[in-house]
């Protein structure tokens, strides 16, 4: 789960950042002003900002510690000093949201996801978020009242709506509701072909009813393309345990152990559920040779 690649564009501060900037321009280009006037009152500006509104510039220098620098750390603080302030954009919480799920924190996922869909509730992503923390977090039920208000929201199918499928099929399969989770993921495939995460909750629901024939095709599939990806080398690994072929799915769970960081919590299986199950599929090969 990922925030908007996207900073907090609509605010007061921002608009008048942007005109001081194509005024200074034109002024400069076309009137020969000196270019060092249009620079400093930008300069100016973002140093009256970080008085008038802390809480904006925050945002933006968290943006560019977590999608320029990849600097998650500082971006986590960045992003709590903007909603410690009580101003914050719903971008911010959004984006403090993403950071705390990818670190385990899900039910601090929810609360702030939870803001910031009061702040905005007519966006479909904060939705979808939402519902995808939820499931994380144990409710299932919510998850799917989240998901169903932000696939009504959506509007471009090319982007919103498959993940909006997704997330209500998520939810379903959490509440054991399988066939409406495979038809909520179908529907996804059928706009977006390339969906991976959706084709392994495709996988994970067919291998969920028995239909290993199913789920190894949509495996595969993601394989094909991505080779190293842990999430579908991990189902690989489950319906090659569900078929009783104990020493490819050994392979196959070692290598979505090594594909992936230990405290990255933002894949779709959790580390500790892919070590469980090596240790299970390694403790069966020990016991029968």
């Amino acid at each position: 789960m990922r925030e908007p690649l996207r900073p907090s564009l609509r605010h007061w501060w921002n608009y008048v950042l942007v005109a001081l900037v194509v005024i200074g321009v034109i002024s400069w280009a076309v009137y020969d002003l000196d270019g060092r006037i249009p620079f400093g009152l930008v300069v100016a500006w973002i140093v009256i900002g970080r008085v008038l509104v802390p809480s904006i510039i925050h945002e933006h220098i968290g943006f560019l510690n977590r999608w320029v620098f990849h600097d998650y750390a500082k971006a986590n603080r960045r992003y709590r000093q903007a909603v410690a302030s009580k101003r914050a954009t719903p971008q911010a919480y959004g984006a403090l949201a993403s950071l705390s799920f990818a670190e385990g924190e899900y039910d601090e996922s929810v609360a702030l996801l939870e803001e910031a869909v009061r702040h905005c509730p007519n966006d479909p992503y904060l939705r979808i978020m939402l519902s995808k923390a939820m499931m994380r977090s144990g409710q299932a039920e919510e998850a799917v009242k989240a998901a169903s208000a932000g696939k009504s929201m959506a509007e471009t199918p090319e982007e919103d709506t498959p993940a909006a499928l997704m997330a209500l099929g998520d939810a379903h399969k959490a509440k054991g509701e399988l066939d409406e989770a495979i038809s909520c993921y179908q529907k996804a495939l059928s706009l977006r072909p390339d969906f991976v995460d959706c084709r392994l909750s495709l996988a994970d629901s067919y291998l969920s009813k028995g239909d290993l024939r199913a789920a190894e095709e949509q495996v595969e599939y993601v394989l094909k393309s991505e080779p190293e990806n842990p999430d579908a080398l991990f189902w690989a690994g489950q319906i090659a345990i569900a078929k009783g072929e104990t020493r490819k799915a050994s392979a196959y769970l070692q290598g979505a152990l090594s594909f992936r960081p230990v405290n990255d919590h933002s894949r779709m299986v959790p580390y500790g559920t892919v070590v469980s199950s090596l240790a299970e599929v390694r403790k069966f090969i020990d016991r029968v040779t």
